[in-house]
């Protein structure tokens, strides 16, 4: 009987852990077609100069397309994701998936976490308070995505 409740044990974990993959969704920022930096110029479909200083933005509400049309929802995960970054890699966790069809993912934070007190989080949680902010007040929510940079006459504006 012993044995016979080993081998069931056993054989559930490995059917388990068999069916988990670590699922992994990395961002790699571009600017017209070549990797994002910081202070690059680059021109918008107007013509008009422009260099990013900051761009930092959230994701959440992730959802794995796989197996011929199943989705599995990556729970509670939060990134804030900074573009000066090479590549940027949330992790997803295990998911019970084979084959991944498509990720879709929201920018910015969805209800109700987005009005939530942004102090709840541990510090090293992507929805605790950042320098500087991502978060406009207690009530009003976080930023879904912060940009700053120069335009104009000699990128002075």
């Amino acid at each position: 009987m012993k044995s016979l409740i080993l081998t069931i044990v056993l054989f559930s974990t490995a059917v388990i852990t068999f069916a988990q993959k670590n699922v992994v969704l990395r961002l790699h920022h571009r600017l017209a077609g070549q990797p994002f930096a910081f202070n690059q110029t680059s021109s918008n479909n107007l013509g008009n100069s422009f260099n990013v200083s900051r761009l930092e933005y959230y994701v959440s509400s992730i959802k794995v397309k796989h197996d011929g049309g199943l989705t599995a929802n990556a729970t509670d995960v939060y990134a804030l994701v900074k573009a000066n970054a090479t590549s940027t890699d949330i992790d997803l966790s295990s998911l019970s998936v084979n084959d991944i069809e498509g990720i879709t993912f929201s920018i910015g934070v969805n209800t109700p976490q987005n009005n939530q007190d942004p102090t709840q989080w541990a510090a090293g949680h992507p929805l605790a308070p950042k320098t500087p902010s991502m978060h406009w007040g207690w009530t009003a929510g976080y930023r879904f995505v912060a940009m700053e940079g120069k335009t104009g006459n000699n990128l002075n504006t």
